[in-house]
């Protein structure tokens, strides 16, 4: 299309003939057509778009969509095929999803056809005509809020899986879960069938193999809408595979709803923590894990802090480690936000010294100090705004003296990521009686929340 208005617009343009001069020619009713350049024996072309092109280029662009979905209809078709009967794997590779298994067996199977081909694009025909019922008649339920109706449209697990593999069976899911409603048992009962059906399918949902996964969405939905002991299987599922999930572009976004809902019950948030720690640099370098290394040291918690400085503090302990982190794009990401909430004052210093001293060093790759490079270049800024904002280290000792003194309001000034000592200080410190507080720069004493 985008060709056949170029060359209608290219069309418009006057034409040069060959002894210097410009003709064209023109009807009533008809646009300005360039004659162009005679030549003998040849026949003048029309460069005018007929209606017959268009009708043909109209067809080509529907039979190419029929195509797409014919092919989408039967890899539907090998989905029911081997959707299992209670809801398990059947035959599904590790961290593959249903969808996934469908386009694997339709390779295998793709050599027969005749009658065989023409059955499994009927049976996906019928196939695909029974989810898009299933997801219109679940939307109105929901939006009426019939809890007795949609208890019957979802009344086993295969079919809670199947909706959450297809685009409009997990918005449905989606917003059947972010629905409050006040008759509980009937509500309850749907979303415990939902439960229900996502239950050992996690891996499953968190893991694209170059297709895009809808159930992903319903599993975060689920996350944030329920408490934590109803997701719980969700935590169990995934022991052992925490790194393979951070690492996966669909499976970092349910890993960041649940270091969301679960990093403040630390028991519970254990696994996840101890998995995350021994791989710390090789999450943060990948392209998607670090959004999951951020959002865990964002949302940690005061233990869970020190920990984290803990583990970058022994990576400094590697001449290199650090500063491969710093040069690279999304790692740099990381240890700016490690720098600016370390776990405590004595970790931060030691980190920002550890960091000073791998930025000053030569990188092989381009021959030049770390913090001359892209990226490191803004995570030496942020070691220097850090230092800054600490002040002098007369001041420094001062803070540390204070907060000493004051004891429990020191430790909330240590973990809190919104208790933060302001430079230049003044040559005082407030009464423990006063909590913790910050010195803005005017003079002026602000206090700060903490958690």
């Amino acid at each position: 299309w985008h060709l056949l208005k170029a060359q209608m617009a290219g069309s418009a343009q006057p034409g040069h003939r060959h002894d210097g001069s410009t003709a064209t020619t023109a009807t009533s009713g008809q646009r300005i057509r360039p004659v162009g350049l005679q030549v003998p024996g040849l026949e003048v072309r029309n460069d005018a778009v007929s209606e017959r092109q268009m009708l043909l280029l109209a067809e080509l662009i529907d039979a190419e969509r029929e195509r797409v979905k014919k092919e989408e209809l039967r890899l539907l078709a090998m989905l029911m095929e081997e959707a299992p009967v209670s809801g398990g794997r059947a035959g599904l590779q590790p961290s593959e999803n249903a969808f996934s298994a469908a386009q694997r067996s339709s390779r295998k199977g793709s050599k027969g056809k005749g009658k065989g081909t023409a059955g499994a694009i009927q049976g996906a025909d019928q196939a695909e005509l029974q989810v898009s019922s299933l997801s219109e008649q679940l939307r109105r339920a929901i939006n009426t809020k019939n809890w007795a109706d949609v208890n019957m449209l979802i009344d086993s697990p295969q079919q809670v899986w199947l909706l959450a593999c297809s685009e409009r069976g997990s918005r449905q899911l989606q917003q059947l879960l972010k629905t409050s409603s006040t008759e509980q048992a009937a509500f309850k009962s749907a979303v415990d069938k939902v439960i229900m059906g996502l239950q050992s399918h996690v891996l499953e949902a968190t893991a694209s193999n170059g297709t895009w996964n809808y159930s992903n969405y319903v599993l975060q939905a689920l996350i944030q809408a329920l408490p934590l002991e109803r997701f719980t299987f969700i935590l169990e599922e995934m022991k052992s595979q925490v790194v393979n999930v951070a690492l996966d572009p669909q499976g970092c976004r349910v890993l960041q709803r649940l270091l969301e809902h679960t990093l403040h019950d630390e028991e519970r948030a254990r696994s996840l923590l101890e998995e995350l720690k021994p791989e710390i640099k090789r999450v943060a370098l990948d392209r998607y894990g670090n959004h999951v290394m951020q959002k865990l040291v964002e949302m940690a918690t005061g233990h869970q802090k020190l920990e984290i400085s803990q583990a970058f503090l022994d990576l400094a302990q590697r001449p290199g480690e650090l500063r491969e982190m710093a040069v690279s794009k999304y790692s740099s990401f990381v240890l700016q936000k490690v720098i600016r909430e370390c776990g405590s004052y004595h970790d931060q210093q030691r980190l920002l010294r550890a960091v000073e001293m791998e930025l000053e060093a030569v990188t092989p790759q381009s021959g030049r100090k770390a913090k001359k490079s892209e990226y490191g270049s803004f995570v030496a800024r942020t070691v220097r705004e850090t230092k800054g904002i600490q002040g002098a280290p007369e001041q420094s000792a001062q803070i540390a003296t204070a907060s000493q003194a004051m004891q429990g309001p020191a430790m909330a000034m240590a973990y809190s990521p919104h208790a933060v000592v302001f430079a230049p200080v003044f040559p005082f410190m407030p009464p423990p009686e006063f909590g913790p507080y910050a010195v803005h720069p005017t003079g002026m004493w602000h206090g700060m929340a903490n958690h």
